[in-house]
């Protein structure tokens, strides 16, 4: 690995402080590689980056420059540079895979499914307004841990009507490793995405994994992401599922209850899911072949990050993959 470039989930990396603190007294160019992340460790100020003779690059992995002006320190610092690789996650999704082949179902059970691990407070919001409309009950979902400590959602939100008791799915792989899709997730018509965050324009592998293997979705993360998704060319059933009205909700709680509340409209208007899962296969369709396309072109990939030898075999992998799938 190169001495002038840190990786975020390197786990051999010098810490984060060292790296910077070398860098300063090298007099040199460090690249601070977290494609994998909207930041560095949550953090939204970076002034100890500042100095006079060196310069940092940050490649972060989130999809709007304009939330880092508004709510960071970045553009305030001469010596700094911000790059963003919004689309990370996609070729994360290929490269992580266990099969890329698509197997279309025409057993559909049920509306939803729901995969939580980490209990963030935007996922108890969710998790509670589902219940609170009986939305749990005939759906499927995984709730993992409660690993925050109670105390602070009971400062912070304490949930009337959602449990919060731990229920897997089935599968093996029923934890961390949700790349690989436990079989309620194709015997549901739509994949309801609790992201990592609903703070930061940021998509993971939870909504490019639905792209990958053909589910229709809906997502609880930063205001205007299926917008932002459409925008990128994907297609989604806007028909059928009316996300305008809460794709725009900018109040977190607030956007959690109006997509509640479309599961539960959509529960009471379709009754034969088979028959809405066979409209949306042409999207589906579309949008698989637009995620391989887009892996193949490699667009709008920070050249910084070939630094590091990780990401030149990273994106060599996704290469051999793609082709395995021709």
């Amino acid at each position: 690995m190169s001495d002038h470039t840190w990786r975020i989930w390197d786990k051999q990396n010098d810490w984060y402080m060292p790296f910077i603190s070398k860098i300063k007294a090298n007099k040199s160019h460090g690249y601070l590689l977290c494609p994998e992340e909207m930041g560095v460790y949550g953090r939204k100020r970076y002034s100890y980056l500042n100095s006079d003779t060196s310069k940092f690059t940050l490649i972060f992995g989130s999809y709007d420059y304009d939330w880092y002006r508004k709510n960071t320190d970045i553009y305030d610092l001469s010596n700094v540079s911000l790059k963003l690789w919004q689309d990370f996650f996609l070729y994360f999704s290929i490269k992580t895979a266990t099969n890329l082949d698509y197997h279309p179902t025409n057993d559909i059970q049920c509306l939803f499914n729901c995969m939580n691990n980490r209990a963030h407070l935007h996922r108890v919001y969710l998790m509670d307004d589902l219940a609170e409309l009986n939305l749990l009950k005939n759906n499927f979902y995984s709730w993992q841990d409660n690993d925050i400590d109670p105390k602070i959602f009971a400062m912070q939100y304490k949930p009337a009507h959602f449990n919060m008791k731990r229920q897997l799915l089935d599968g093996p792989y029923t934890h961390e490793s949700q790349q690989y899709f436990p079989p309620q997730v194709y015997q549901s018509l739509i994949n309801l995405i609790t992201e990592s965050n609903v703070d930061c324009p940021f998509i993971t592998e939870k909504t490019f994994n639905c792209l990958l293997f053909g589910k229709m979705f809906i997502i609880y993360g930063y205001p205007g992401i299926h917008e932002k998704l459409t925008s990128m060319g994907f297609k989604l059933p806007y028909d059928i599922i009316d996300y305008e009205s809460f794709d725009y909700e900018v109040n977190d709680r607030a956007r959690s209850k109006k997509i509640a509340q479309e599961l539960h409209r959509l529960t009471k208007t379709y009754k034969d899911l088979d028959k809405l899962h066979k409209s949306f296969i042409p999207l589906i369709k579309h949008n698989r072949n637009l995620i391989k396309d887009k892996a193949r072109a490699q667009e709008g990939i920070p050249q910084e990050v070939f630094e590091n030898t990780y990401y030149v075999d990273f994106m060599q992998e996704i290469k051999c993959r793609l082709d395995l799938l021709d």
